[in-house]
């Protein structure tokens, strides 16, 4: 997973538009979520970016997908 990440950060840089951009971020972050529970700063870092862009996809995904927070701040897919 992580490495179609890192391939789609470098080679497909400027081939989506930033809505395509925004969608396949919030799917992998959908993904990786429900291998194991992150932090939003964690989600930040494996997607080279910042972590207010991180918490706007997740409360876009928030609208099709249940994900709550536990108290010290790990994001859970239920």
């Amino acid at each position: 997973m992580l490495d179609f990440l890192r391939e789609l950060k470098q080679s497909d840089r400027g081939k989506y538009s930033m809505f395509e951009t925004k969608y396949i971020r919030c799917r992998k972050i959908e993904e990786l979520l429900k291998q194991k529970p992150m932090r939003r700063s964690d989600l930040a870092r494996v997607f080279s970016v910042n972590k207010s862009t991180i918490t706007r996809n997740v409360n876009d995904l928030s609208v099709v997908v249940p994900i709550r927070e536990d108290e010290k701040g790990y994001l859970h897919v239920d």
